[in-house]
């Protein structure tokens, strides 16, 4: 007997539960981030993000470490913050919207990260999908940063 899975059915399962558990999330946000923001900030050391800089923050959830990466890269710097859920993103944008200049240049953006290209990659809260590939988890966003002269840092909740 054999099973196979449809890629596209396994990405719109993920989108519709990353989009059904949002509400959860924001409710829960400000307790899990108290308990992240040693991560985070350490994720950000690990980056050299520093003002100026640009950042690319994937599976960015409602936000985080985005918003925490445009305080240090502040007016001069970018952010980019990709998600699959357009859930997560509202929340993240009205967080951003809240926080004022300080984040108010994030660009918030739907993106699955494998069409990208990134194989799979994580941030605080996500976890690799069923249809991740390890081989390119480990090479290809590597050598996509690298060759721009940006260093990687990844953080993975599971």
């Amino acid at each position: 007997m054999s099973t196979s899975l449809d890629p596209r059915a396994v990405k719109e399962a993920q989108r519709a539960t990353w989009d059904a558990l949002s509400g959860g999330w924001a409710d829960a946000r400000e307790v899990f981030e108290r308990g992240a923001a040693a991560v985070s900030g350490r994720l950000l050391d690990l980056g050299g993000v520093r003002p100026g800089q640009s950042v690319l923050d994937v599976g960015t959830g409602l936000g985080e470490p985005a918003l925490s990466a445009a305080r240090r890269v502040g007016r001069t710097g970018r952010v980019v913050a990709t998600d699959i859920s357009p859930r997560m993103l509202r929340i993240a944008r009205r967080r951003a919207a809240a926080l004022g200049p300080a984040a108010a240049d994030v660009e918030f953006t739907e993106a699955d990260v494998e069409a990208q290209g990134f194989g799979c990659c994580g941030s605080p809260g996500g976890a690799p999908p069923p249809s991740a590939r390890p081989r390119r988890t480990s090479s290809s966003p590597r050598r996509t940063w690298r060759h721009r002269g940006s260093r990687p840092a990844r953080s993975t909740w599971c």
